[in-house]
């Protein structure tokens, strides 16, 4: 997947994402959106799914950033400012992790929000 949708929900799955999605797909009819890296590199491998209509990302949990199996909210914005903004605003009573570039982002960046939402924002 080139390009993520504008707004996904996260699971961070620390385990074997490729079984979690066969679960999810013998539960729910889960579909398979796409799939990146492999499981054998598990920092980089990802999975999105659709789930009953939702955008559903199966990735990482970042272990010291976001630690156990979390589920958390992955917004992609076009722009750097509306990103900074957004991680500004939500930064703000709350946490943040520094942004910085990843694999699949040349910018992007976690925060938890004053009421406790974990955000994962990305370019």
């Amino acid at each position: 997947m080139s390009e993520f949708p504008k707004f996904t929900l996260a699971f961070g799955i620390r385990s074997n994402r490729a079984e979690a999605f066969a679960l999810y797909h013998q539960a729910f009819g889960a579909a398979k959106i796409s799939e990146e890296g492999s499981p054998e590199d598990a920092a980089n491998h990802l999975i999105f799914m659709d789930l009953y209509g939702l955008n559903v990302l199966l990735g990482p949990d970042d272990g010291e950033i976001i630690a156990g199996n979390t589920t958390y909210c992955c917004v992609t914005f076009d722009k750097e400012e509306e990103l900074r903004k957004a991680y500004d605003a939500l930064s703000q009573g709350g946490q943040d992790y520094a942004l910085g570039s990843h694999s699949f982002t040349p910018l992007g960046g976690h925060v938890t929000d004053k009421y406790g939402v974990k955000w994962w924002l990305t370019l």
